[in-house]
């Protein structure tokens, strides 16, 4: 943005008061402020006095110009001349060629420190400028640069807002929208011709018909609203497209403290919820089969054991072993044996219910921990997997085949077995199953 597109209409009709009241004060026909818009000078305000001969949008080249102003914005420092005719510096100086001999100006910075332009007062005569004028000069001087410091601030501000990934937006007690960015109306893909942006509360309803928990919502804001010094800090929304916001707020205060409002901020953080259910996804399942891997089984198993303890509910655990695995490698090689592993899963994952735990304990190993289910229940699950097993094609380049798996199964006991108790007493059923010709199911 360049220094003449950041100064707004207020503070234009701000600076042209600035310098016809200097030049009334001081009595001089010619007030200016000049900006440096390199290689040139421009007029930027023009005094609206009689005899003024400057222009605003007037232009003149610097560089060895000779102008009074360019001796200020070289040297970055006030200078008063009584009467140039009397010094020899300013011979050829354009500004005495108009007439005008007498000049008081100082230089008008930018926060960063450089020259934005110059202030000054110019008469047709000669004039020794008093110290109430010179000490006048150098309070409008300041007034001018606290409004371009304010700009400035302004001008960052709305740069750090453009290019934060957070939706921003900010309401006063009135319900009016002061500040918003554009990746807050993005976000919640508001458009100009929707609704008045200016209007918070139809952004709000505009909001809470795109939220899948409403009531949640309403009830959040309400609070806020009813204590206003609160902060909020992660709270995560779910939206009806399927994407997740994280929202954060805090009170809006001035420099002195007071409450304004609330400030909202929102960013998309579906990206990461997805990453970390896929991390969580990979660190509980086997990535072949996509059944809970051993650590996860072992501590669900666990779980459901201490349930059952405390309330005295039935549970059966599954120890499931594919019967002569070696020779479906052996015969049809790894990758159709990788194959059989994931089929497996699916047959067992469309018998077993939802709340039914189903790992991959080990190679051709799987076992499975029945909720809520007696020993004859279990043995029925079972037996249901077996034949389904039995019954599936599997596909390899040689063409189809099938498998059968042996399956132990164990009730568990309570009266403080644990879960190695509980295991092995399914995995002696396994065995015996397969000592008694495999493809059957052997309880204990």
């Amino acid at each position: 943005m360049s220094k003449k597109q950041m100064i707004t209409e207020d503070i234009m009709s701000s600076w042209q008061d600035i310098v016809d009241v200097m030049s009334r004060t001081i009595g001089v026909p010619v007030g200016l402020i000049t900006r440096v818009d390199d290689p040139d000078i421009e007029v930027l305000i023009a005094s609206r006095t009689e005899g003024n001969p400057f222009r605003p949008g007037e232009r003149a080249p610097l560089g060895g110009s000779g102008f009074y102003c360019e001796e200020i914005i070289r040297r970055r420092e006030r200078l008063v001349v009584p009467n140039a005719l009397k010094d020899p510096r300013w011979a050829g100086n354009p500004d005495v060629d108009y007439g005008l001999v007498s000049y008081m100006g100082v230089p008008i910075l930018m926060p960063d420190g450089s020259v934005f332009g110059t202030l000054c007062a110019m008469d047709f005569k000669e004039k020794k400028h008093s110290e109430d004028s010179i000490f006048l000069l150098d309070k409008l001087r300041e007034a001018i640069e606290g409004h371009l410091a304010m700009l400035w601030r302004n001008a960052l501000l709305t740069a750090q807002q453009e290019v934060s990934p957070d939706g921003i937006v900010a309401v006063d007690f009135t319900d009016r929208v002061i500040l918003a960015n554009r990746h807050f109306y993005e976000l919640w893909e508001i458009t100009p011709e929707s609704l008045p942006r200016n209007d918070y509360r139809a952004v709000l309803a505009h909001m809470r018909s795109r939220i899948t928990d409403r009531e949640g919502f309403d009830a959040v804001h309400e609070h806020l609203r009813e204590h206003p010094e609160e902060a909020e800090q992660g709270a995560e929304i779910a939206l009806t497209d399927g994407r997740m916001l994280e929202r954060h707020s805090r009170g809006l205060r001035d420099e002195a403290g007071t409450l304004h409002g609330r400030i909202w901020f929102y960013r998309d953080i579906t990206g990461k919820k997805r990453a970390e259910a896929r991390l969580v996804h990979l660190a509980n399942h086997d990535a072949l089969t996509g059944a809970f891997n051993r650590r996860h089984f072992m501590e669900l198993a666990q779980k459901e054991i201490e349930r059952s303890r405390r309330y005295g509910h039935p549970l059966s655990l599954l120890m499931l072993d594919i019967d002569l695995f070696k020779n479906v490698n052996d015969t049809y090689g790894h990758a159709t044996g990788d194959e059989v592993l994931k089929a497996l899963v699916k047959v067992c994952r469309n018998i077993l219910r939802e709340v039914d735990a189903f790992g991959r304990i080990g190679g051709e190993e799987f076992a499975a921990v029945l909720p809520a289910t007696p020993r004859a229940a279990g043995i029925q699950a079972a037996e249901r997997i077996r034949a389904a097993v039995a019954n599936h094609a599997m596909h390899s380049p040689k063409g189809p085949f099938h498998i059968t798996v042996s399956i132990g199964v164990a009730q568990y006991k309570g009266n403080g077995e644990s879960l190695d108790e509980l295991l092995s007493r399914a995995d002696s059923a396994l065995y015996e199953a397969k000592g008694e010709g495999r493809d059957r199911v052997v309880a204990r």
